[in-house]
């Protein structure tokens, strides 16, 4: 099989390399056609995509989504993956007609199959065999890996640029070609745009302090090596570190730009309960270390993963969790079946990598988590350590490989053939009672350590027995354990917003019976706000209890309130008051009086000394409340960022925007600058003279929306600048 590879015989690469993927295209073909739709954070993801693409393509770079939450910062630019040159160009299928949706499945279809063409090279380069490596490449294409896609795609996130930058690195590391070094980089400014890199930053830590002890002359040879060649290529590595660093503009801006800003992160806390905030902790740092229970209680390993499924149970996966940490049954068995046999350095290598990450992944269960977050600082930044799995997978069918590869090239494996198969059988027998003691188990399991046993019995005698038969093994269980799968998310029907859509402005927020949640996630408020990111349109500003991401002071004020009393009165976008009380703080004013009885005074967030009661005498009793556009008030425009309006008033009025008041908000009023309070806790007020004016409220922080396309223009200049070194001087 190998030579023929080799050779480049087109239908051999069918068979082996498409023939698998076709088979598990056709197992989840109920997810890519439509009818099961994609669930979690992958439907988060699709919401972020399209919500920036359709706003890019109406002219728009999105810096503030006005939709959800009575308006927030769109922070999700930085690592959402909308800036991969990747996601570009299955988001301009829009101009083929192509809706969203199917834009979105195509792309992460084809990013599934990119990171296992990565892992099958890096496997090739670790075994040096390609029928082991073409076997990996095969596990993991059945592995936990692909349902994850659809649930779970910050998993695959994390995976498909480290798998290639660390093929890049294996191969530079050989030949200190400048190709591969053009390849890292590449999937480095990849990696900064798909969620948070300290993932693979643990990785390569633990991959580095394996090396200093297992290969030291090894990196001796590699650090001359890699001298030679910055000084060979000077105008190359100065380039790359260049576009390095600009890759990681992004990641700084968003840490400098929100440190301080208005903004809560409560996905932060630990407690998944209510939290309630006081006005004196709002001015916090919200983007600071996180403390050590608040990283390691949630979202690790030993949390999300019950020992007991890795083998019982694996018909009833439900789609809704993201703990899909399935790997075939044969993998583990091939690890039980050489425990005995000599490790070498790279197979020891693997494992006390893999055992490194485990041990990480269990959060406070291990104390490993506790000594990092003492001693390396950006462990106090990042949780959810159950995507390690990223790596723990691959790891393990990588190490799996390996042993097998060890086992078949051993001169031992022939030799005292009876011995070998009374071991083999006495080890399976083992491995059966086991699975037969742990219960629930698929019939498919028994099947394949049957076939197992009798498979590599028959090899002792009989050494040219084709080796493919250990694929068919494989496929056993995972074909029935994604067909159950399949069948138990046969319910997930729902066809989410695809079209491309222009936001349309109205004066009043959905009441609540028109709200429309996430239909199959209905407890889920966040997932419910993706359908309005998606189709633009207003959610009835409901702040649920502990919001991911929410304005400060809009939070304060939803808590602050009684939740009827807030509804009614941010129902309505646009109040016009007679009368203004500037307020050091609120704590000396009943805020749920002047909300309930509906006063004509906006209360402001100003220092005592900057103002005084500006009230009238004779004024209504009531605001104005603007419903619909008129001679006195009008929308003449509004995108995201912008909303530009008409006012006539006979006198001057204090207008407040029932949009959340953030920092980088401007109000400019007939071309100048003016003032912008704090009204009402958390909403935008101005001054409007007498007249007629235009108001407009804009959002931008300098420099933002430049350094998003311009990383975007590099990301797709690079790669194809790269793609095309590669098509001259061969991959």
């Amino acid at each position: 099989m190998s030579k023929n590879v080799s050779n480049g015989r087109f239908p051999v690469f069918w068979a082996i390399f498409l023939g698998p993927i076709l088979l598990w295209v056709c197992l989840f073909k109920d997810f890519l056609n439509g009818p099961i739709v994609i669930m979690k954070d992958t439907y988060s993801i699709y919401g972020m995509f399209k919500f920036f693409y359709n706003n890019l393509f109406n002219g728009v770079v999105p810096l503030w989504d006005p939709f959800v939450k009575l308006g927030m910062p769109y922070i999700s630019i930085a690592n959402s993956g909308v800036l991969s040159p990747l996601m570009a160009l299955f988001g301009s299928l829009h101009f083929l007609g192509v809706n969203y949706y199917v834009s979105f499945i195509l792309f992460i279809l084809f990013y599934f199959i990119l990171g296992l063409g990565g892992f099958y090279l890096l496997a090739l380069e670790v075994l040096g065999d390609r029928f082991y490596a073409w076997l990996s490449f095969v596990a993991l294409l059945f592995s936990g890996m692909g349902p994850m896609l659809f649930n779970q795609l910050f998993v695959y996130f994390i995976f498909c640029p480290a798998v290639w930058m660390l093929y890049f690195l294996f191969r530079f590391s050989r030949t200190f070609d400048r190709k591969y070094f053009l390849g890292m980089t590449a999937a480095l400014a990849n990696m900064f745009c798909f969620y948070i890199p300290f993932y693979f930053l643990t990785l390569f830590l633990f991959f580095a302090v394996l090396m200093v002890f297992l290969y030291p002359f090894y990196l001796k040879a590699f650090a001359s090596g890699l001298t030679n060649f910055i000084l060979r290529n000077k105008k190359t590595f100065f380039g790359c570190a260049l576009f390095f660093v600009f890759a990681l503009m992004p990641l700084i801006f968003f840490k400098v730009s929100l440190n301080g800003a208005d903004i809560l992160f409560l996905s932060r806390r630990a407690s998944s309960e209510n939290v309630v905030i006081s006005e004196k902790e709002l001015g916090k740092d919200t983007v600071s270390a996180m403390t050590f229970n608040e990283v390691s209680l949630q979202g690790t390993l030993g949390e999300r993963i019950n020992a007991g499924r890795l083998f019982s149970n694996l018909d009833k996966y439900y789609y809704v969790s993201d703990d899909f940490f399935y790997i075939p049954l044969i993998i583990y068995l091939i690890i039980f079946i050489t425990i005995f046999n000599y490790f070498e350095r790279r197979q020891f290598l693997i494992l006390c990598l893999g055992l490194g990450l485990f041990l990480l992944s269990l959060g406070q269960a291990a104390p490993l988590h506790r000594i990092l977050y003492d001693t390396i600082f950006y462990f106090k930044y990042f949780r959810n350590f159950f995507f390690f799995s990223a790596f723990l997978i691959p790891l393990i069918i990588l190490f799996a490989a390996f042993r097998l590869k060890e086992l078949f090239d051993s001169s031992k494996f022939y030799d005292k053939r009876w011995r070998n198969v009374f071991l083999n059988t006495f080890l399976h027998l083992v491995f059966l009672g086991l699975l037969f003691w742990q219960g629930d188990i698929l019939m498919t399991s028994y099947l394949t350590v049957i076939l197992s046993c009798i498979f590599f019995n028959i090899l002792f005698f009989q050494p040219r027995l084709s080796r493919i038969l250990l694929f068919l093994i494989l496929l056993l269980e995972p074909f029935q354990v994604f067909t159950s799968f399949g069948a138990n998310t046969l319910g997930f029907r729902f066809s989410p917003p695809a079209d491309h859509s222009v936001p349309l402005f109205n004066y009043q927020r959905p009441s609540l019976s028109n709200r429309r949640p996430f239909p199959i996630f209905p407890e889920k408020e966040d997932y419910g706000d993706v359908w309005y990111d998606l189709t633009m349109k207003d959610s009835k500003g409901y702040i649920p209890g502990t919001p991911m991401i929410v304005t400060k002071f809009t939070y304060l004020l939803s808590k602050t309130l009684d939740e009827n009393i807030f509804l009614n009165y941010i129902c309505h976008k646009f109040y016009v008051y007679d009368r203004v009380r500037f307020l050091k703080d609120y704590s000396d004013i009943k805020m749920a009086e002047v909300f309930k009885n509906n006063e004509n005074l906006a209360l402001v967030a100003q220092p005592l000394e900057d103002g005084a009661y500006q009230e009238k005498i004779q004024a209504p009793a009531v605001p104005l409340i603007v419903t619909r556009d008129s001679d006195n008030f009008k929308v003449l425009d509004f995108n995201p960022n912008r909303i530009r309006l008409m006012t006539d008033f006979n006198a001057g009025k204090f207008l407040v925007y029932t949009d959340s008041f953030e920092k980088y908000w401007k109000v400019l009023i007939n071309g100048h600058e003016q003032k912008l309070y704090r009204a009402n806790t958390a909403f935008k007020g101005v001054w409007v003279p007498a007249g007629k004016n235009e108001v407009i409220f804009q959002y931008s922080i300098m420099g933002e929306k430049e350094l998003y396309l311009l990383l975007l223009l590099f990301n797709c200049l690079f790669l194809i600048y790269f793609l095309r070194i590669i098509c001259i001087r061969g991959f």
